[in-house]
């Protein structure tokens, strides 16, 4: 993941630009999969359990079998809620190119660029409605096709043709006005910018006042619109952030946790110590033996 929060993302073959993976929420920190964007288009399909799903800001509950589409450039995130432990999603992600080979052709012109990165969003599809039908089937094809499958490849770029011109008819029959909606680009591009500076400066002294004065609004209006996209407060963040980033120097380093503590931005060691066991559930020196074992 980038310094913006931008996830990019591993082809096994750069030739075949997809990438698909299982999401076991109960397996993530804090059953929490965190806010990220990416160029590539995104299809889900919740497999089992319950999620709380939040696209550009806005909040949605999924049920079992519902799927997801996700546009390009577009912050989501997603939490498994407290009355659910199986909460396990199908992801499929895309780039345009895999059916269009540049944005010069027609097939670009006349089915991506109407959507690709525009102020639409996204849309939560429901099992129960025909489009949603559609798109549940499609996935489940996809994840049923194996890497080893006869014409693995074709069958692939047929399933997501097909997934692609379903939802490009629907929207352009049922929701027109869904692609001239007015989604908060502003906002989301203050977060992004926000994100940024927080990933160049964790191991500094940040405070809201700064993190406002980067995208020149008041200090209530950044923490709002942090809140409303991110689904935490900016100090609850850049906290998470600062401990993530010591997990990892734990893990792959030697340094002292005196040292890690300070390079990632916490002044005090107790303090730290006190912070990273509420956020694993073990002190830092216990963290790091689980890993060397």
């Amino acid at each position: 993941m980038n310094q913006d929060l931008r996830e990019t993302l591993t082809y096994q073959d750069l030739g075949f630009p997809i990438e698909c993976c299982i999401d076991d929420y109960s397996l993530l920190p804090q059953h929490t999969l965190s806010c990220h964007w990416h160029y590539e288009f995104e299809f889900d399909m919740l497999l089992s359990g319950k999620l709380d799903y939040y696209i550009g800001g806005e909040h949605y509950r999924l049920q079992a079998g519902d799927c997801v589409f996700i546009n390009a450039n577009t912050l989501h995130m997603a939490q498994q809620p407290p009355d659910c432990t199986d909460a396990k999603m199908f992801v499929f992600s895309f780039s345009s190119s895999l059916l269009a080979h540049d944005r010069e052709s027609v097939i670009y012109k006349k089915y991506f660029a109407p959507i690709w990165g525009k102020d639409f969003p996204g849309l939560v599809l429901s099992h129960d409605m025909p489009l949603g039908a559609e798109v549940h089937a499609a996935l489940h094809e996809l994840l049923l096709l194996k890497q080893d499958s006869p014409c693995m490849e074709l069958r692939c770029i047929s399933i997501v043709s097909r997934l692609w011109s379903s939802l490009f008819t629907c929207l352009c029959r049922d929701f027109p006005d869904i692609l001239h909606s007015k989604h908060d680009t502003k906002n989301e591009m203050r977060v992004k910018s926000i994100l940024f500076y927080i990933h160049e400066h964790f191991s500094e002294a940040i405070t809201i006042d700064q993190l406002a004065q980067q995208v020149n609004i008041s200090q209530t209006e950044c923490f709002r619109c942090f809140k409303r996209f991110v689904r935490k407060s900016p100090m609850v963040y850049i906290n998470e952030y600062r401990l993530s980033q010591a997990a990892k120097q734990l893990r792959e380093t030697a340094s002292t946790i005196t040292d890690i503590s300070l390079s990632c931005g916490f002044c005090n060691t107790s303090y730290f110590g006190k912070l990273f066991r509420q956020q694993y559930g073990v002190s830092p020196s216990q963290y790091r033996k689980q890993f060397k074992n």
